[in-house]
């Protein structure tokens, strides 16, 4: 009875989510070190990047539609400084901040510090986005800390469906630990099982993402992207 009372109030009783909506397909854009920014192929999709991954556009004025940021990017540690750095003067449509680590107004105030602009800031908390993976998975893959729950980039493709993405491409999402696109820092990269797990649940499932990078596809079983 606990079981079923929980699965009720995770897929009825959260708050919904005031982000856009996304119409036609959307890619998602991670921070693995095997990201490559959207080409020609993709004119007209809705573009989601994934913490600090914009950084690595070709040039500073290609911002996304939609920026997915975990707050505890925002923190001190070296990859996070670096990140931040690299965000420097950057800008985005929406931002969607996800609630970890830092509040809504210090995360303002310490972009607007950065020179990071955005067009309106949509808030995620903790509740809603374990709602949203449930919805998506059937399970909520994104309660608990560090590596009992998703990564922000997986969480991203799910978002995107959520949001109304009629398929979602993946470029940048890894299950090696292999650091990030873009820094050399080598810094480990986390969440690999859980990712791992909730994707085979995503293709059981039948959800429509599929990737650009042969390499995650084989080792995650995500379909190749035949464009």
């Amino acid at each position: 009875m606990r079981r079923l009372l929980e699965q009720l109030r995770m897929r009825f009783t959260s708050p919904a989510f005031g982000g856009m909506r996304i119409e036609g397909p959307c890619f998602v854009l991670g921070s693995a070190p095997s990201a490559l920014w959207p080409d020609r192929r993709f004119a007209g999709w809705t573009i989601l990047t994934v913490n600090a991954a914009q950084a690595i556009a070709p040039a500073p004025g290609s911002a996304p539609d939609i920026t997915l940021m975990s707050g505890q990017m925002l923190g001190n540690e070296p990859v996070n400084l670096e990140a931040k750095r690299v965000l420097r003067g950057r800008s985005t449509g929406e931002l969607w901040l996800i609630e970890r680590g830092i509040s809504a107004a210090a995360a303002a105030e310490l972009l607007r510090a950065m020179d990071f602009t955005y067009q309106a800031l949509r808030l995620i908390t903790p509740r809603l986005r374990s709602r949203i993976t449930y919805r998506q998975l059937g399970v909520d893959a994104s309660a608990g800390s560090g590596e009992q729950k998703i990564s922000t980039g997986t969480f991203a493709a799910l978002l995107a469906l959520e949001q109304g993405a009629s398929s979602v491409v993946l470029s940048g999402l890894s299950l090696s630990d292999a650091g990030h696109a873009y820094n050399q820092l080598g810094h480990k990269r986390y969440h690999l099982n859980s990712d791992r797990s909730a994707l085979r649940v995503a293709i059981e499932r039948g959800l429509p993402i599929y990737t650009i990078c042969p390499a995650f596809s084989q080792a995650s079983g995500i379909p190749l992207w035949n464009g």
